[in-house]
């Protein structure tokens, strides 16, 4: 009877383990399951918030209201109170707030957008992260805490395209330890941030080519026209074209006026055209060249 009841014993124990062992593997793969799926949100909301700002690489609103959303876009997912694109001026020691963006009920720490003092902390070549265990103790401890600032990020962006432009973001609400993968992902907005400055730059530097070749050209004492190749459209007549044939360019005939003249293959070269509702002749040449657009 007793080597039955230690058998019994020993029985009971195994199952009694079985289970302890059954329930443990369930409770960890419920965590498993528990963590997959909240990776798997994390994931998902920041790809949908990168697809966002990556969408306004093409956008055609106004410049500061593009930024405005991409700071937007990335202050509401790092869920931080406020964020800042500054333009600094370094020799004077000033900088100007380009666009703000607040989380609901944060109050502005600026009640100017322009020649405001600067704060030291903006003046790096390097991206700054600091947490609340790092600020204390911090050369700048002070103006954190006049600013309640508890958790700061900084990235300068790219001098010679932005002209000092740096990207703050800002946590007052609560203590901060950033995550390695928001620090990740805010540097990852930030050049896609920079890439939307480049290429307004750019944008804008054409622009300002575009209207000094058109001052040359509409100085120039002959008929300039210039026409796309594929489409047909009309890209440029400078100021005597328009004013010696601007009933030809209202009603449309004035590409029938040069195809005249031209040879079928259109080479370039000089061709005359008699233009007989006037009665002259007229020398023209006739080249081909790649516009300021990139067209032919």
């Amino acid at each position: 009877h007793v080597y039955d009841s230690i058998e019994m014993l020993n029985h009971t124990s195994e199952i009694i383990m079985r289970n302890k062992l059954s329930c443990m593997g369930a409770e960890a793969e419920a965590y498993r399951h528990h963590t997959n799926e909240t990776e798997m949100q994390a994931t998902k909301a920041r790809i949908e918030a990168m697809t966002q700002v990556v969408e306004l690489l093409d956008d055609e609103e106004a410049y500061e209201d593009v930024l405005r959303k991409v700071i937007a876009i990335l202050g509401t997912y790092l869920s931080v109170s406020s964020a800042q694109l500054f333009r600094i001026n370094p020799e004077k020691q000033t900088m100007d707030v380009i666009v703000e963006w607040l989380e609901q009920g944060t109050i502005s720490n600026f009640d100017k957008t322009q020649n405001i003092p600067m704060y030291g902390f903006l003046n790096t070549d390097s991206p700054l992260v600091m947490g609340s265990d790092v600020i204390q103790g911090h050369l700048d401890e002070h103006s954190f805490r006049v600013l309640g600032i508890r958790g700061i990020m900084v990235f300068p962006l790219d001098r010679r395209t932005t002209g000092g432009m740096v990207l703050c973001l800002c946590e007052q609400d609560r203590p901060r330890l950033w995550q390695m993968e928001e620090v990740r992902f805010a540097s990852d907005v930030v050049r896609v941030l920079q890439s939307i400055v480049a290429r307004r730059y750019q944008k804008t530097s054409l622009m300002n080519s575009y209207t000094s070749m058109e001052t040359v050209l509409d100085s120039i004492s002959c008929c300039i026209y210039v026409r796309d190749l594929e489409s047909g459209q009309v890209l440029f007549t400078n100021r005597m074209t328009k004013t010696q044939f601007s009933s030809e360019l209202r009603d449309g005939t004035m590409q029938q006026l040069l195809d005249s003249a031209m040879m079928l293959e259109r080479r370039d070269g000089a061709y005359e055209v008699f233009y007989e509702d006037r009665g002259r002749w007229y020398d023209m040449m006739y080249t081909r060249i790649n516009w300021v657009n990139g067209r032919l």
